[in-house]
């Protein structure tokens, strides 16, 4: 089934690629975990928080390939003696994969108290006045 709708689609030139990405999209059943926030900040600035205890900043990783913002955890290392009675706290190794748009640019990532939090910002370009299309003809 498709998600996105071929009257919806009629009106649109180029954006192939989306729709088929927003249908992929509609057919993923993505994990619960990590947990994490998407914060609107302010006009065109972005917050993405994760909930990472247990992870040490050694076993994480954020990296952008594209436009695709990948946030990886490595499981830490436990020591072998360690016997646990009970065991809440998950520490499995993820990935966390987030769509950004062409403009949006990570401009900071910090980690406190257990929380991973990844700062963008959507840039807008300057120049967005009207362009004129000179329309030609041919003479027979």
């Amino acid at each position: 089934m498709s998600f996105v709708s071929s009257s919806l689609v009629k009106s649109f030139v180029g954006f192939d690629t989306l729709f088929d990405e927003i249908n992929k999209l509609s057919e993923i059943k993505e994990s619960n975990y990590p947990a994490y926030n998407l914060e609107k900040l302010k006009v065109n600035h972005y917050k993405i928080t994760i909930a990472v205890a247990g992870f040490s900043i050694e076993n994480l990783s954020v990296e952008i390939s594209g436009t695709l913002l990948v946030v990886k955890a490595r499981s830490p290392l436990k020591s072998p003696e360690t016997e646990y009675l009970h065991r809440g706290i998950a520490q499995r190794p993820f990935i966390k994969n987030f769509r950004l748009e062409n403009n949006v640019k990570v401009y900071n990532a910090e980690l406190i108290e257990g929380m991973l939090s990844i700062f963008l910002e959507k840039i807008i370009p300057k120049d967005t006045s009207p362009i004129k299309i000179k329309i030609n003809t041919k003479n027979t």
